[in-house]
C-alpha cells in the first residue's frame, strides 16, 4: 500500500511537471502585444466576455459631453522588471472623425508597466452634431517596436467566451471605436401611428417617436433617455403624466401663436392635442380654435 502511495505521488509530481512545461512553453517566442477588448451581455464580464475588434460608444446613453473610453491593451510573453513603451497610431483608413473635434489628440505611445502584462489606454471622445446622423469611426493601429512584435494578425475566439457577438479571424492589432448620437425609440416609450385608422395618425401617450420630439420632452421635464430604457423607472403612469404635460405645453405654445412642429412640418403631437398629426403631412399654417 505504501509503495502505491509513493507510485501515485510520483506520477501527480511528473504529471505536475508537464503541465508546468506546457504552460510554460506557451510563453516562448518574441513578446508581442494586442488590442484585448472585450465585450458583451450586461449579466457577464470578462471571464465570459468574447474579444470584440469594435468599441461602440452610445452617447445618447451618456449623462455629458465628453466621454473616456479606456482601450484594455495587453502584452504576451513573461512579465518584465521595467516599463515598455509601445507604438500606437490612427489607422486612417477607417477613422472619420476629426481629432480636436470629435476626440482629442491622440498620443502615439503607450506604456506596458513593470510587472504587468495588462494596461488601459485612454481615448477622450466629445459629442458632436455629426454623431446624430452618422456614426463617427476612430481606427487605432498598434506597431511593432524593438519591446514588442505584433501577435494575432488574424484572431481566433477562445471557445469558451461566448457571452455576447463572437468575432473570428480579425487582426487584434487593429480597433476601431465607433461613437454616435443617434437617438431611436427607447425600449418605454407609448405611442406611436394608429394604422387602424384612416391616415395612421398619431395616438397613445407620446405618439410617434422623433427625436425632436423626445428632446423637447427632456429639456420640459428633466427626464434622459436612460430614463425610458427601463420599466421602473419609466412606468405608464408616469409616462401618461409626462404625457399630459408635453400635451399641455404644445397646446399652449399653439394658443400663443408659437406652433411646434416636426421636421417633416406635421404639428407636434402627444395624447390631449386636439389636432391630427399624419407622418410627412406639414400642418397648412392655419391655426384654428379648437376651444371655442
Amino acid at each position: 500500500m505504501k509503495n502505491f502511495i509513493i507510485a501515485i505521488t510520483v506520477l501527480t509530481v511528473m504529471s505536475l511537471l508537464e503541465s508546468c512545461e506546457r504552460e510554460l512553453m506557451s510563453y516562448e517566442g518574441d513578446p508581442g502585444i494586442y488590442f484585448a477588448v472585450q465585450s458583451g451581455r450586461v449579466e457577464g464580464n470578462e471571464k465570459t466576455w468574447p474579444y470584440s475588434p469594435y468599441t461602440t460608444v452610445e452617447f445618447v446613453k451618456i449623462t455629458g459631453d465628453t466621454y473616456t473610453v479606456n482601450l484594455k491593451i495587453m502584452a504576451t510573453g513573461e512579465v518584465k522588471e521595467y516599463d515598455r513603451p509601445f507604438r500606437i497610431s490612427l489607422d486612417l483608413e477607417t477613422t472619420t472623425g476629426i481629432s480636436g473635434v470629435d476626440y482629442e489628440t491622440i498620443p502615439t505611445e503607450g506604456i506596458i508597466p513593470a510587472g504587468k502584462l495588462v494596461t488601459y489606454f485612454p481615448i477622450v471622445l466629445h459629442r458632436t452634431v455629426i454623431m446624430e446622423a452618422d456614426t463617427v469611426k476612430i481606427g487605432l493601429q498598434l506597431a511593432a517596436n524593438e519591446h514588442f512584435k505584433l501577435t494575432f494578425p488574424s484572431w481566433g475566439a477562445p471557445t469558451d467566451l461566448k457571452d455576447g457577438t463572437v468575432y473570428n479571424d480579425f487582426d487584434a492589432s487593429k480597433h476601431v471605436i465607433r461613437a454616435m448620437d443617434i437617438l431611436v425609440q427607447p425600449a418605454q416609450w407609448l405611442g406611436g401611428f394608429n394604422q387602424y385608422e384612416t391616415g395612421n395618425p398619431e395616438f397613445n401617450t407620446f405618439g410617434a417617436f422623433t427625436p425632436k420630439k423626445f428632446k423637447l420632452l427632456s429639456e420640459l421635464t428633466g427626464y434622459v433617455y436612460t430614463d425610458f430604457m427601463t420599466n421602473p423607472p419609466m412606468t405608464a403612469g408616469l409616462q401618461a403624466v409626462l404625457g399630459r404635460f408635453l400635451a399641455d405645453y404644445l397646446i399652449a405654445e399653439y394658443k400663443a401663436g408659437r406652433a411646434v412642429t416636426e421636421n417633416d412640418g406635421r404639428l407636434m403631437w402627444a395624447d390631449g392635442c386636439p389636432w391630427k398629426s399624419y407622418a410627412g403631412i406639414p400642418w397648412n399654417g392655419e391655426y384654428v380654435d379648437y376651444w371655442q
